[in-house]
């Protein structure tokens, strides 16, 4: 089994990877480079992200020009499959997943996508703790590219906030498994 986990940065795509992983889909809840605060992003993924997005490093409500998508990418991305697939069960998760997610589809065996929405109000808090001046219109505006984006991929989405009022219910049902309740 492979899960993708997509959505805006801070919508809970970490505490859903974080249910899978202790749920024995490994998630690589590494923590590298310039963006180390966040687990179960896989380096190699976000190195392949970076060059569709032609960014040379994350960076907080960017949305691409375009989408490199050329022989040396395709590469990376089947080796990055061919590396991962020695496991059973397993998956990865980064926001930018989200604008990249057709070119990546089309490069995966079959898998499981699921996006993570959260309401823009709990979003923006979330923004406010960690910037203490934030452009709530481009907020907004992000927010609802990122949204458009998982509706038009007609793919499995949780909402953030009834994952956290009820636990890993809906996704168990989406990918068929018992999940550990990992909310704290």
């Amino acid at each position: 089994m492979i899960v993708v986990i997509m959505g805006m940065s801070k919508s809970g795509t970490t505490l859903v990877s974080k249910t899978l992983h202790e749920s024995g889909i490994n998630m690589n809840p590494i923590r590298t480079g310039d963006y180390n605060k966040s687990k179960y992003e896989d380096p190699e993924i976000i190195k392949i992200l970076l060059q569709m997005l032609n960014v040379d490093r994350l960076k907080s409500l960017y949305l691409p020009n375009k989408i490199i998508f050329n022989k040396n990418i395709k590469k990376q991305i089947r080796n990055f499959v061919e590396l991962r697939s020695k496991e059973k069960d397993w998956g990865f998760k980064q926001p930018y997943i989200t604008l990249c997610y057709p070119e990546l589809k089309s490069l995966l065996p079959p898998h499981i996508a699921i996006g993570i929405k959260r309401n823009f109000e709990g979003l923006k808090s979330h923004w406010e703790k960690r910037n203490k001046k934030i452009d709530e219109k481009k907020l907004y505006y992000v927010q609802n590219v990122y949204n458009t984006f998982m509706d038009i991929y007609k793919i499995p989405v949780l909402c953030f906030e009834e994952f956290l009022a009820n636990g890993p219910a809906k996704l168990s049902q989406i990918i068929d498994r018992e999940l550990k309740d990992v909310r704290v």
